[in-house]
């Protein structure tokens, strides 16, 4: 999870894949509030924000550019659907940075989902 984005603040976050099992993700989905707002499906506030990803296991960047946070993780609310879905091996660190270029001064919280399955060892 991502917490406090100021104005053009950058934030770097990760998550460990478990040990026990590659990780095949298949859709995402993020949440962002301003001020920790109560919002409703009508005021859901949009992010003006790009994300990184780096697989950790590979050493590779998913794209060679930051994208806007709706073209990885969809809209506020709605998951986004891998054309093609992605493996993340057991032990593998999947760091992702986040940019905020909003011209407004303004922090918010932004959590992010990664929606798939387990793929156990077959021994």
């Amino acid at each position: 999870a991502f917490s406090d984005m100021a104005l053009l603040a950058s934030l770097t976050n990760q998550i460990v894949i478990q040990a026990d099992a590659d990780f095949e993700w298949i859709q995402s989905c993020y949440e962002f509030d301003v001020a920790e707002a109560q919002a409703t499906h009508a005021t859901y506030p949009i992010p003006n924000m790009t994300v990184m990803i780096t697989d950790g296991g590979s050493g590779r960047n998913l794209m060679s550019n930051p994208v806007p946070i709706s073209s990885v993780f969809g809209e506020q609310g709605q998951p986004y659907t891998l054309p093609i879905t992605r493996t993340f091996k057991a032990n593998a660190t999947v760091e992702f940075t986040a940019t905020n270029y909003d011209a407004a001064v303004t922090t918010g919280q932004l959590r992010l989902a990664l929606i798939g399955f387990k793929q156990f060892f077959m021994k």
